[in-house]
Parts: C-alpha cells; sequence; structure tokens
C-alpha cells in the first residue's frame, strides 16, 4: 500500500475517525516492535499498532493490499458483552497528518504473557 506521508513514531499524533470526524490521539510509550509494526500506548484508553514501511521500497507499507479492507471489516463486527471480555478486534483505522492509512486502534489486553503460561522464562 503506497503512502506519501510519514509514519509517525513516538511522541507524534495520529487520527482515527468518529462518525466522520477526525479525533487526535498522541503515541505515548511503545510497548512492542515486530516484523509488521510497532505497537504503542497511546493518550486515550487503547494501544495503537503502526505498521513500518517496506524497507525495499520506503513509499509502501510493510502490509498486504488488502489488509485495510480487512481491519474496515472488523468495526463492523458487533460482539455480545461476554464475548467483548475475551475477544479484542480491531476497533478503528488510524491515519497520519496526509489522512493516509497507517494501523489500527485496539483494546490492551488483559493477562499474562504465553511465555509464562507455557513455562518458559518468568521474569515478566
Amino acid at each position: 500500500m503506497k503512502i506519501k506521508g510519514n509514519i509517525p513514531a513516538l511522541n507524534e499524533t495520529i487520527h482515527y475517525k468518529d462518525k466522520n470526524k477526525p479525533v487526535a490521539i498522541k503515541l505515548t510509550k511503545e510497548l512492542a516492535k515486530g516484523g509488521e509494526g510497532i505497537v504503542y500506548e497511546t493518550d486515550s484508553n487503547y494501544l495503537a499498532k503502526i505498521y513500518k514501511t517496506d524497507e525495499h521500497n520506503k513509499d509502501r507499507l510493510k502490509v498486504p493490499e488488502y489488509t485495510q479492507q480487512k481491519l474496515k471489516k472488523f468495526e463492523e463486527v458487533k460482539l455480545d458483552e461476554y464475548s467483548k471480555q475475551h475477544i479484542y478486534l480491531p476497533l478503528k483505522t488510524l491515519y497520519n497528518n496526509n489522512n493516509e492509512w497507517i494501523g489500527f486502534l485496539m483494546n490492551r489486553a488483559k493477562g499474562k504473557p504465553i511465555q509464562y503460561i507455557l513455562g518458559g522464562s518468568k521474569e515478566r
């Protein structure tokens, strides 16, 4: 997916749309980094996953073309109250200052790391 603007970093502002109006949030703390992107705490009660650019083509996000459409469909899924306690879906798509899609907003899961549960390192 092509992108002309910047990929936001720590302490920068991004936005999502609520009823077609932009809602600004700030990336306040880096929590995790992986192959696709970086997960940040925000100044809201949510986490933001921001996708990286492709290392070989810096004007493209490092995700398949269909990813944005797939994530938009999650916004339409309605879960019952019980399921909301156990299933965390992407909540909103996120945009940079050029209004380009760059990631998604999500709830923070509570629990223990899978390594802890499976008997790996207990140092977390």
